[in-house]
């Protein structure tokens, strides 16, 4: 059985013409106990996936 992740994954590669102009965000981020849950994700356009990431505190920073 394919998971709904999966799913959604090739659904997002079948409706984007450049295959990098969509992706999936999890909208409380994974290193911050979000799950895989296909109801606590979203479909971001790559430019605001990246701007999210970086102000929700998923991207951890090195001193």
């Amino acid at each position: 059985m394919t998971s709904k992740i999966g799913l959604v994954k090739r659904l997002i590669l079948r409706i984007s013409v450049d295959r990098k102009l969509l992706q999936v965000d999890h909208i409380t981020p994974k290193s911050m106990s979000g799950k895989d849950d296909y109801k606590k994700l979203q479909i971001l356009h790559r430019h605001c996936h990246d701007e999210k990431t970086t102000v929700d505190g998923s991207v951890v920073k090195y001193a």
